[in-house]
């Protein structure tokens, strides 16, 4: 922003018109800032005014980058209602819309809202105190926003090479290893089993990455929640990792095979990471797992016991936290903030215990649908 603050008022009512420049023209008290927050502003408001939506358009196809924010009556001469708003976002998004209503109805302004206004004014409430707040804080809304927007297309150019070039190249790794176990001296045949399964873990973790980034980007109250297949996606996951992590033995316990569960296509990735981190983080020779799956009336969880070294309670309290990724440099943890923040969206619970005679136990429980 500049040292002024640029309006471009919609309005084709001229007593309406003169009522906001006036509003903006009543002096503030000497100590009072007229736009506080909005560090470059100054007291000055200019205004440009526009009566109709195609002379809205042409200024803001034209000169978008001149103006602060937009005040917008949707009825003018030449458009009515949500049209008038929908135009005038279509000629441009760079800047922050105050929608401008005589009708005193909140669904008329929520309606704006959803359709991509900043915030609505109801005429006939209109001060100097609320005006100026309300412009603040879409202006900050806005540029928020803006940030965000940025930063998540920056996450998905990231996810796209995580994906699809870094997979690419690592499973050509474990494919060519795999090509030389029958090669290789006997010397030499554990250290292509660690080649092979580190870089499995890598392939694991390039879809984490993934996987965190698509939920990240989704409201938790997506309509894509719904009824998933246990045993599709259970089962699945139990391949991959089978196939991932050699010499590795899994099994799976319990009557589950038309149960299905609230949740969506990155509950996989739920059991995907346990898997992965039950496996990868174990200190026998053959890691082992086996999965009980346990049917209630309302729930179902899902156990998920190890054979490896275990958890230790500080580990425990820390392990699904963001910070989590590599506790005493182990790398345990890693996905696991993944998994909780999915659990929680599945409305249902995640716990750690001690298996016997050692190992751990991951509960996941989740609602049936």
């Amino acid at each position: 922003m500049t040292g002024t603050v640029d309006v471009l008022l919609v309005e084709d009512n001229d007593a309406d018109a003169r009522y906001v420049e006036e509003l903006f023209r009543e002096p503030i008290p000497v100590q009072e800032e007229r736009f506080p927050g909005l560090s470059d502003a100054g007291d000055e408001v200019r205004i440009h005014r526009e009566t109709s939506l195609a002379g809205t358009t042409r200024t803001l196809e034209s000169s978008a980058e001149t103006l602060d924010v937009v005040l917008l009556d949707l009825h003018i001469d030449d458009s009515g209602g949500m049209e008038t708003l929908e135009g005038a976002l279509e000629a441009s998004r760079d800047v922050p819309i105050v929608v401008l209503t005589g009708v005193d109805d909140t669904s008329v302004g929520a309606a704006a809202i959803r359709a991509g206004a900043q915030d609505y004014l109801v005429k006939d409430d209109v001060n100097r105190d609320l005006l100026e707040r309300t412009i603040r804080y879409a202006i900050q809304r806005h540029e928020t926003g803006q940030a965000l927007r940025e930063r998540t297309e920056q996450l998905a150019i990231m996810n796209q090479l995580t994906r699809h070039d870094v997979r690419n190249d690592i499973s050509l790794v474990v494919a060519r290893a795999r090509q030389l176990r029958n090669e290789v001296d006997e010397r030499y045949a554990d250290t292509l089993t660690e080649i092979i399964t580190a870089s499995n873990h890598v392939l694991q973790l390039t879809r984490t990455i993934g996987d965190a980034v698509e939920a990240a980007d989704e409201d938790p109250d997506d309509s894509r929640l719904g009824a998933v297949s246990l045993a599709r996606i259970l089962e699945g996951e139990v391949e991959k990792a089978l196939d991932l992590y050699e010499p590795a033995e899994i099994e799976i316990g319990g009557d589950y095979e038309d149960v299905e569960v609230w949740g969506d296509s990155l509950l996989g990735s739920v059991f995907g990471n346990i898997l992965s981190n039950a496996i990868i983080y174990n200190d026998e020779q053959t890691p082992r797992v086996d999965v009980t799956v346990t049917v209630e009336d309302d729930t179902v969880t899902v156990d998920f016991a190890d054979n490896g070294p275990g958890i230790s309670p500080r580990q425990r309290r820390e392990l699904f936290s963001s910070e989590s990724s590599d506790l005493d440099g182990s790398g345990l943890g890693i996905g696991l903030f993944l998994v909780r923040r999915l659990v929680d969206r599945y409305d249902g619970d995640i716990d750690i215990s001690d298996n016997q005679p050692k190992g751990s136990v991951f509960s996941v429980e989740l609602k049936r649908a």
